[in-house]
């Protein structure tokens, strides 16, 4: 039986990440609560530069993590003040990733947080990728 060609256009939705098997073995060995994983999901729909600069941030600073996610947050706040637009969205980017993760501090340890940053880092697309996937998306409109 042959498909219509209007179901044949619809786009296929990407199963989420959080389905993937190292997903769900982080989530399991790490003990991350169901109302927790649209905080993960959030942190998904960033670009992964974000989670580079991060890389070494929750190895340094501990059990101090959530107090220096404040400040950097803090420090976001003043550099989304420029007029530069892409500067502004970069911080602007960095502040919401930052209050995810501090979110997620009040309940995990940096440990937690610096193992998700990782699979994160693998996971997540390029800023250059996601504003090719925007732009394909709006001609296909």
């Amino acid at each position: 039986m042959k498909e219509s060609s209007s179901e044949s256009s619809v786009p296929q939705q990407e199963p989420s990440p959080l389905e993937e098997k190292r997903f769900q073995r982080f989530i399991e060995d790490r003990d991350i609560k169901p109302e927790d994983l649209p905080v993960i999901e959030d942190l998904l729909k960033y670009p992964k530069e974000i989670f580079v600069e991060l890389h070494n941030f929750f190895p340094f600073s501990k059990e101090k993590n959530a107090k220096e996610l404040e400040r950097s947050v803090d420090t976001e706040k003043e550099r989304s003040k420029t007029k530069d637009k892409n500067l502004k969205i970069i911080s602007e980017e960095r502040m919401a990733v930052y209050e995810l993760f501090r979110r997620l501090s009040a309940k995990y340890d940096w440990t937690v947080l610096w193992n998700l940053n990782g699979i994160l880092e693998e996971k997540t697309k390029t800023r250059l990728q996601i504003e090719f996937a925007r732009r394909k998306q709006e001609l296909q409109k």
